[in-house]
């Protein structure tokens, strides 16, 4: 399995995540024993892996999302030398990203409500659908022979979770009676959705460059999918966020898991690592202020999850609502990050300060239901869009025109399907070049045009 670690982060992030997957095993093994502590042991109960609507649903939902991550920068790693082997990992991507979906918010739970086939039986068409896509997935990257061990590995994790569909049918027709052991039941079965992960987590992995790559292996692509956002891309996942959150209000069993709490959380985990973008891709100095974001981008994707909208606090004799004031204290945290920040590009903060503000006045006002799950991927998107600006860098003229010249020599040495950008990337995106500042978007990079635009 180090073969596919290419450095010393991919093996702390593999090991790290590992670890913690390893931990909430446990807990759920012994979640009876958990409750009935107190303190802080008993706050671990909201880690337990067979509930929905806590940490260990988000950390779950998420650990794929993640998986997804790293099979897209596969994708954008070969697609242009390899395409077929890309569409594989794109497919992979895909499929990962789907059954993060369907971890947090329930999908698979509600087939039967939707097709009226039975509780097996309405997963059919969702089972043809992955399986066809996994399969296809499968047969593009045994293509490239040297894709083929980690197309074996790919089966091996589908497999395991094969079985974890073995064991939910098995205790649907109750014929195995775990009587006591029922935490350990669920603890197996948790158990091995989480080696399918880590087994897909290893072989993906090694799609990733920047800090998980040999020194000198270049910054691209490192989590390509976190990238700058446009004004009418941000105008579509707001109204994305609305019509996922309107339809989760509508759902009659909010005790399982919240799709638009998914949306939330998957936005705000992409701004945290859009914050942190500089030091995954060319191990930058980021400052407090970008690590400070980035954790807490990362606690409040977790927390929308994990504190109910419906829950309420007392606070001086009042119940006030739990989700309000989470959603206040991350935008008052949120502003408070970016003022202490507005130096370095006062348009992009003050506007999005203001609009937080707006966002949180209206929100101590207006505490419905709906409210709840809109609010906070909608301060999930602004907040992405405000951290994403950074990875669109203004390039100094003596800069731009050494990295012009430099595209001119690899295009004299190398051509790639007619694009000297392409040939160039690699020798571009190493870490000394682009510790400078610069730094080349997706579509910029992919241009077919001469012209470089920062």
């Amino acid at each position: 399995m180090n073969r596919y670690f290419n450095r010393e982060w991919s093996a702390i992030w593999f090991w790290g995540i590992l670890a913690i997957c390893c931990a909430l095993v446990v807990i759920t093994l012994f979640q009876f024993e958990v409750r009935a502590s107190t303190g802080i042991v008993q706050f671990l109960s909201r880690f337990v892996l067979t509930e929905e609507n806590n940490f260990g649903a988000w950390w779950s939902g998420l650990l794929l999302f993640v998986i997804g991550i790293h099979a897209f920068d596969g994708y954008q790693l070969y697609r242009l030398h390899q395409p077929d082997a890309a569409r594989g990992w794109l497919l992979i991507s895909i499929i990962m990203i789907i059954l993060s979906a369907d971890e947090v918010s329930s999908l698979h739970e509600r087939a039967n409500a939707l097709l009226h086939l039975g509780k097996m039986l309405s997963l059919l068409p969702f089972g043809i659908i992955l399986s066809t896509m996994l399969g296809y997935a499968i047969i593009s990257l045994w293509s490239a022979e040297e894709h083929r061990a980690r197309a074996g590995l790919i089966c091996l994790g589908f497999f395991f979770f094969g079985t974890v569909a073995v064991q939910e049918y098995l205790e649907v027709k109750n014929l195995i009676d775990w009587g006591q052991l029922v935490t350990l039941r669920g603890a197996i079965e948790e158990g091995v959705e989480l080696l399918a992960m880590m087994v897909l987590l290893a072989v993906s992995i090694g799609n990733t460059r920047g800090i998980f790559a040999r020194k000198g292996a270049g910054a691209y692509p490192a989590f390509e999918i976190v990238g700058p956002i446009s004004l009418p891309g941000l105008a579509i996942g707001l109204i994305a966020a609305s019509l996922i959150g309107y339809t989760t209000s509508r759902l009659p069993d909010l005790s399982r898991g919240h799709p638009a709490d998914w949306f939330s959380a998957t936005v705000f985990l992409l701004a945290s690592l859009a914050a942190a973008s500089r030091f995954i891709r060319y191990r930058e100095n980021i400052g407090v202020l970008k690590w400070a974001m980035t954790g807490l981008c990362l606690v409040a994707s977790a927390s929308f999850v994990a504190v109910s909208p419906e829950g309420t606090i007392r606070v001086a004799s009042i119940d006030v609502n739990a989700r309000m004031l989470l959603f206040l204290a991350v935008s008052a945290l949120t502003c408070a990050i970016w003022a202490l920040s507005y130096k370095n590009d006062a348009g992009v903060y003050i506007p999005a300060i203001v609009a937080i503000v707006g966002i949180a006045l209206f929100s101590v006002f207006r505490t419905s239901l709906l409210s709840w799950f809109v609010l906070p991927t909608y301060l999930g998107f602004l907040v992405y869009y405000v951290n994403s600006t950074q990875l669109i860098k203004v390039v100094h003229p003596q800069i731009q025109s050494n990295i012009l010249a430099r595209l001119s020599e690899a295009s004299a040495l190398v051509v790639i399907d007619s694009d000297p950008t392409v040939a160039a990337r690699d020798q571009l995106e190493t870490p000394a070049p682009l510790g400078t500042g610069a730094y080349l978007s997706g579509s910029q990079r992919n241009s077919r045009s001469k012209t470089l635009i920062f």
